[in-house]
């Protein structure tokens, strides 16, 4: 699971001309980021602890009620 290359590669580009920081919409990305947490065994905590954001953040992007900034995928 996790993110396609191709859809790594094209944010590199996209950010190259638009700045540092997008935030990203993909659609089913918020499942996709809990099914990949619960199959490691991870709490929201500690993936949060881990990429150094709140849980709530990690909460709301998995229930896609806030995008995920691009440096964070």
């Amino acid at each position: 699971m996790g993110v396609h290359p191709n859809v790594c590669d094209n944010l590199h580009r996209i950010r190259k001309r638009t700045g540092p920081k997008m935030k990203i919409s993909i659609p089913g990305l918020g499942g996709r980021l809990r099914r990949a947490r619960n199959e490691t065994g991870l709490s929201q905590e500690a993936v949060a602890e881990r990429i150094g954001v709140s849980w709530m953040t990690v909460h709301r992007w998995e229930r896609s009620q806030r995008a995920v900034p691009d440096d964070r995928l």
